[in-house]
């Protein structure tokens, strides 16, 4: 069993990504954000993410998510129940992931906050 993590910018995309690996490999993809979005504490959203990933790998020998940042404890505690975690990043312009970002529905995505 094999954990992906899709990494990079709002807008690079990770998503597209993942469902391509699902469509064409056959790979568990998981939407990460529909899960904060519906939970909005960061704690119990992570614990939703660390089960679906654990049922998900007792079904399918690879499974990926995709995260824009992943905090250091949640990688740590994902690579210490998963073996391998593998981290992909997922790169495109700043200029791109703008584009993108401005023209997509923003009601399905978490919000970038302006700090």
């Amino acid at each position: 069993m094999t954990l992906l993590v899709l990494v990079g910018l709002k807008g690079s995309g990770k998503t597209h990504v993942g469902a391509v690996l699902e469509a064409r490999l056959g790979v568990c993809f998981i939407r990460v954000e529909p899960i904060f979005l519906a939970l909005r504490n960061q704690v119990e959203a992570f614990t939703e993410v660390e089960r679906q990933v654990g049922r998900a790998l007792t079904e399918a020998r690879v499974v990926a998510i995709e995260s824009t940042g992943i905090a250091t404890e949640h990688l740590r505690t994902l690579q210490q129940r998963y073996q391998p975690v593998r981290l992909i990043r997922v790169d495109a312009s700043a200029e791109t992931c703008m584009r993108r970002f401005k023209a997509r529905d923003a009601s399905g995505h978490v919000p970038i906050r302006e700090e």
